[in-house]
């Protein structure tokens, strides 16, 4: 095993030579959201759009989920960067996966009462 690579990461590229997709699980879209390495408030900005476009796709009928290891991958894998079109002065902030759900819920799960005193 290269002294480099995480176990973990090993495990995946394993899953996916078997035919497996451990990151994306077969969802059929990805949004990635990057910005110039020297904008400050990048990460956050990022991030805050992504999460509208998640609250944007249920309503949509889309189930989204973000994906971490896209995004570290994004940051470090020099073939992915090219892939995704990401230049030296850019850095991938943040991703999310989007598809249709494979399941549906009808009602709010069952919740205890919530013990709240407001002082």
């Amino acid at each position: 095993m290269n002294a480099t690579c995480r176990p973990d990461a090993i495990t995946k590229v394993d899953a996916w030579d078997a035919g497996q997709d451990p990151i994306c699980r077969g969802a059929p879209c990805l949004i990635q959201a990057w910005a110039p390495k020297a904008e400050r408030t990048a990460p956050q900005g990022c991030t805050i759009a992504l999460a509208y476009a998640q609250l944007a796709a249920h309503g949509l009928g889309l189930g989204s989920s973000g994906s971490g290891g896209i995004n570290t991958a994004a940051q470090a894998h020099r073939p992915l960067m090219e892939a995704l079109g990401l230049t030296a002065g850019l850095v991938s902030h943040a991703r999310i996966l989007l598809g249709y759900p494979a399941e549906t819920f009808t009602r709010i799960p069952v919740r205890k009462p919530v013990d709240l005193t407001w002082l």
